[in-house]
């Protein structure tokens, strides 16, 4: 064994030491470092209004302040204005949903009950899984897939939301 063994045990440990000190108190600017050099900068995206030319491609690309939005409709109107809910009834031979809507209180949330016909052209709905957001299906009859508790991401095409659709997005809570 060298004879300078406990010098060379001394510096490897003072070495490491010090790299643990400069990476623990430079994390971040050692993160940024590493993303400059590969290229490979993660963006998360912040919750806020849909960013993307339609819902779906907003809510892949990233995080929709829907309680932010409920909110809003519950203040200023529904007409025209894109909502999520739970389904808590289905009528095909109708074509129309009980939609459940969460709206946010200072307690927890407000839950207001609608029956809504659904005018969701084909070409613009949209089956997705809930842990995911695969793509289940696309341009199919949303009454085909429509279980109570899947939620809906769609638009309200009237003041009462008494009618939905423009753009349709199913999240199955059961993916099949």
């Amino acid at each position: 064994m060298p004879k300078n063994w406990k010098l060379i045990l001394l510096t490897l440990l003072i070495v490491a030491g010090a790299v643990t000190i400069v990476y623990l108190f430079a994390k971040e600017d050692v993160q940024n470092l590493g993303e400059t050099i590969t290229g490979n900068i993660a963006e998360i995206p912040e919750e806020g209004e849909p960013t993307k030319d339609t819902l779906l491609l907003s809510l892949l690309a990233g995080a929709i302040d829907f309680d932010g939005q409920m909110a809003k409709l519950k203040q200023e109107g529904f007409e025209n204005e894109y909502f999520t809910a739970f389904i808590g009834g289905i009528n095909t031979s109708q074509k129309s949903f009980t939609i459940e809507m969460e709206f946010p209180t200072d307690s927890g949330f407000e839950i207001e009950q609608k029956v809504a016909s659904s005018n969701c052209p084909i070409d613009n709905t949209v089956i997705l899984g809930a842990d995911d957001l695969e793509v289940l299906a696309e341009g199919e009859d949303l009454f085909k897939w429509v279980e109570v508790g899947d939620r809906i991401v769609s638009y309200c095409m009237d003041s009462r939301c008494s009618s939905i659709g423009e753009e349709c997005i199913l999240i199955k809570l059961d993916a099949q």
